[in-house]
């Protein structure tokens, strides 16, 4: 049940760098027996640094939001619920559920449509983070739907993904982080992090790009 956090190398892309963002880490511990429960972290250098959304734009220039790796590791809350957001993740039973968030808020909200495929003749309780793999390139993710209440990094990062596969499988995720910077501007990053199992430990190869542009 220890939790191992991995660094991740920040890469800049971009033309121009920009303090804020900080790049990608992540976690791992086994919260079922037999599997790997993975946390993925954003990390920014400012306390006033609001994440407001992980999303797909790839018009704007930016990645898409995917996973690719090993099947993930579901399960419904009460035998009927899905838990796609971690609303349920502090009920015995919920430990390695796979979900993505925002910080862990409750409000964490999906857009319309998004990962609809990954429910399509699902039935009931059918899962939206679920498969082993999904890409949403464009037009929204997932987002704090009440920003009001911010999600900040005090030093440890902003949870944005919890992904548990069966030990020894690797995992792929990345996309675009939409954020309110220092100064107020929305700005946006990229990121992806990627788990290697090897003999003995475990490797991280991160790769995170960072860029800014202003809408009025």
């Amino acid at each position: 049940m220890n939790s191992f956090k991995l660094g991740a190398a920040a890469l800049i892309v971009s033309g121009s760098a920009f303090a804020d963002f900080d790049g990608a880490t992540i976690t791992v511990q086994e919260a079922v027996s037999g599997y790997d429960t993975y946390q993925v972290f954003l990390n920014f250098n400012s306390p006033t640094d609001k994440l407001l959304a992980v999303n797909g734009d790839v018009d704007g220039g930016y990645s898409a939001l995917s996973y690719n790796g090993g099947e993930l590791y579901n399960v419904l809350f009460a035998a009927a619920l899905a838990d796609d957001t971690g609303e349920y993740s502090a009920f015995p039973g919920m430990e390695g559920d796979s979900y993505v968030t925002i910080g862990g808020q409750a409000d964490t909200s999906f857009s319309p449509g998004f990962l609809g495929d990954n429910e399509a003749g699902a039935g009931p309780g059918a899962h939206v983070i679920r498969g082993s793999s999904f890409t949403w390139e464009n037009n929204g993710g997932y987002f704090d739907s009440d920003p009001g209440t911010g999600a900040f990094d005090t030093g440890s990062g902003i949870l944005i993904a919890q992904l548990t596969v069966a030990s020894g499988e690797d995992i792929t995720f990345g996309g675009t982080a939409s954020f309110n910077g220092t100064g107020g501007e929305l700005s946006f990053a990229e990121f992806s992090v990627t788990s290697v199992p090897a003999p003995g430990a475990l490797a991280l190869i991160g790769l995170a790009g960072l860029g800014r542009r202003r809408r009025g």
